[in-house]
């Protein structure tokens, strides 16, 4: 008995069953449901936050000025939780540098571990009310009054002058060029302001 070669269209039809099953193959491997029910997407939002360190440039965030131990200033930017206000400026200056900061640039503080403050706005003056821990500075003093002025100057406009206190006892902050007077501004601090970043 002779043996005829299959039809044009039964060929066309084994490459359709064929195509069918390795799509279906396919879709099983994917973990698509093949019943033609429709159905929600699963939530899948990340959950991983940015590293601490990466630079931040947003509405909400502020430039610090921290220093490297040659006592030289140096700015990064950090984040805050809601607008710039004095008070959140000065306490993200206070928390100091980040780990990443310190162990990768070098990155220090010239204020005294585990100070806090208060601050009252009068026109274009703001008043720091330090705790005791300020009163702890002796070297890098300069320094690190460099740091809460330039800081609070260079993000929030208003402020121009600034004056500190300890309790309710006014202290002379020390300046470079222009002694120890009662009331500061950002220029009697030009001098630590890092090159090309005034």
């Amino acid at each position: 008995m002779t043996r005829r070669p299959p039809s044009r269209a039964h060929r066309a039809s084994v490459v359709v069953v064929v195509g069918t099953v390795a799509l279906l193959l396919a879709l099983a491997g994917c973990g698509i449901p093949t019943d033609g029910t429709p159905r929600p997407l699963a939530d899948e939002s990340s959950t991983t936050a940015p590293p601490a360190s990466e630079p931040v440039d947003s509405a909400d965030s502020v430039t610090l000025y921290l220093a490297e131990t040659n006592d030289r200033l140096v700015t990064t930017r950090r984040g805050l939780d809601g607008e710039p206000s004095p008070q959140r400026v000065l306490d993200a200056l206070l928390a100091g540098p980040l780990d990443e900061e310190k162990t990768d640039q070098g990155y220090i503080t010239l204020i005294p571990v585990g100070t806090e403050a208060e601050v009252t706005v009068d026109g274009d003056l703001l008043v720091i009310r330090m705790s005791s821990e300020w009163e702890s500075l002796t070297n890098g003093a300069t320094v690190a009054y460099a740091q809460v002025v330039l800081t609070v100057t260079r993000n929030l406009p208003d402020i121009r002058r600034v004056s500190f206190r300890v309790g309710e006892n006014v202290v002379p902050a020390p300046t470079p060029d222009s002694g120890t007077p009662d009331v500061v501004t950002r220029q009697d601090y030009a001098a630590f302001e890092p090159a090309g970043d005034g």
